[in-house]
C-alpha cells in the first residue's frame, strides 16, 4: 500500500471564469472536470479545489 497520494489540480483562468479539474497520479487515471467558476466567485473556486482534494486516498 502506498503511504502517499499525488493529485494534480488544474485551474484554467480566463477573464470571466476559471475552469477547475483534477487528475490522480498515474497514466491510467483520466482527468476529471469539476466545472466552471465565475472569476468573481472566489469562495466557489475554493470549494471546487476542496472537493478535488477530498479524492486523495490515504
Amino acid at each position: 500500500m502506498r503511504k502517499y497520494s499525488i493529485i494534480f489540480i488544474g485551474l484554467d483562468t480566463h477573464k470571466e471564469f476559471i475552469e477547475v479539474a483534477y487528475a490522480e497520479d498515474g497514466r491510467e487515471n483520466s482527468p476529471v472536470h469539476l466545472g466552471r467558476v465565475p472569476n468573481t466567485d472566489i469562495g466557489g473556486g475554493a470549494n471546487k479545489v476542496k472537493t478535488a482534494s477530498s479524492f486523495i486516498r490515504n
